[in-house]
């Protein structure tokens, strides 16, 4: 539905990530959504932020706000940071759309659009947002490949778990992972 809302009002977005609970698995009723350039955000913000612009189904108190992280790379390494590779897999990982196309997987587009340095500076917003613990506090929970569930499970990310090191090296077991990327920002 909220694809529908965003496609109603000629919203131009790239990176759409609706959180779910792990305990319920239900949607945590919020959305970080990412639109292509500066204008397009005012616009979609400026549309979303009117209460008759909302469909019934929406919460009567429901509102846009700012994000603190801006762009599909960053916002791709902020996710990738918070729930780990793992997490990029359908159904839990965020919607990425390049040229108004929805890409089939996220990890797909990774190598392309984020960089070390974005994974890094992710880490460190997330450690100071407190929505992540330092890596040396934390213990490597067991998970089984291919099962989300395990690893969603907990309230802590696996990401917390893994070193910068571990990463980049899940990074590059990606086909033609380089670094380096394009990054439209939003202020």
């Amino acid at each position: 539905m909220l694809l529908e809302v965003l496609d109603a009002i000629s919203a131009r977005y790239n990176y759409v990530h609706v959180p779910l609970d792990h305990r319920t698995w239900k949607n945590m009723s919020m959305a970080f959504i990412n639109f292509v350039d500066h204008e397009a955000a005012c616009l979609a913000f400026q549309r979303l932020s009117r209460p008759s612009e909302f469909p019934a189904a929406f919460a009567p108190s429901t509102k846009a706000i700012w994000g603190e992280v801006h762009g599909l790379g960053p916002n791709l390494a902020h996710f990738l940071a918070r729930y780990g590779l793992p997490a990029l897999d359908p159904p839990y990982a965020p919607l990425v759309f390049i040229d108004g196309r929805c890409v089939p997987q996220a990890r797909t587009v990774l190598r392309q659009y984020v960089n070390a340095e974005m994974l890094i500076e992710a880490k460190a917003f997330l450690r100071r947002s407190g929505l992540l613990e330092p890596v040396e506090s934390c213990s490597r929970s067991p998970s089984r490949q291919g099962d989300m569930r395990a690893s969603m499970r907990s309230s802590r990310s696996e990401t917390g778990t893994l070193s910068l090191s571990e990463i980049h090296a899940k990074l590059s077991e990606i086909p033609s992972y380089r670094e380096g990327g394009l990054t439209v920002y939003v202020v």
